[in-house]
């Protein structure tokens, strides 16, 4: 009888983490600091040519753009600000299959170790959105 109960209080505590974690996801992202698209590319670092900005005319919509080499490999990357903190470390939420052209995709804001990935076709210039107005967050990337 007391394997029951010991039982019932750890599955309460799995599913009440559980829910902690949904509501993580989905409340509102504020970005009130620098955030940038961090990578191989940058050996992850926050450098200002990759910084994102908000794009006039769309409340929640941050842009920047960057210049890829089409070599068939894959880019790994992510959104974050310079210190990685939970609610501007943004990564995906569930599907980490690579990303196409168009596609978006929900974003955690607390991804630790979720690095995005994208193979260029072509060489050129790519922009890469974060767009917060979302519930969870979505990104995406058009060739400019």
């Amino acid at each position: 009888m007391r394997h029951i109960y010991r039982w019932s209080i750890i599955l309460a505590i799995l599913l009440l983490s559980g829910c902690a974690k949904q509501l993580t996801q989905q409340r509102s992202i504020s970005i009130d600091q620098p955030i940038y698209l961090r990578g191989v590319f940058t050996w992850w670092d926050a450098e200002s040519q990759y910084q994102l900005h908000p794009v006039a005319g769309h409340s929640g919509l941050w842009m920047t753009q960057i210049e890829l080499i089409a070599d068939g490999q894959p880019y790994e990357w992510k959104i974050g600000d310079k210190d990685w903190q939970c609610g501007t470390d943004f990564g995906y939420l569930s599907d980490d299959s690579p990303m196409v052209l168009g596609q978006s995709r929900a974003v955690d804001s607390c991804a630790q170790f979720n690095s995005l990935k994208f193979t260029p076709k072509q060489d050129g210039f790519y922009q890469f959105y974060l767009d917060v107005s979302h519930q969870p967050a979505i990104v995406y990337i058009n060739k400019k």
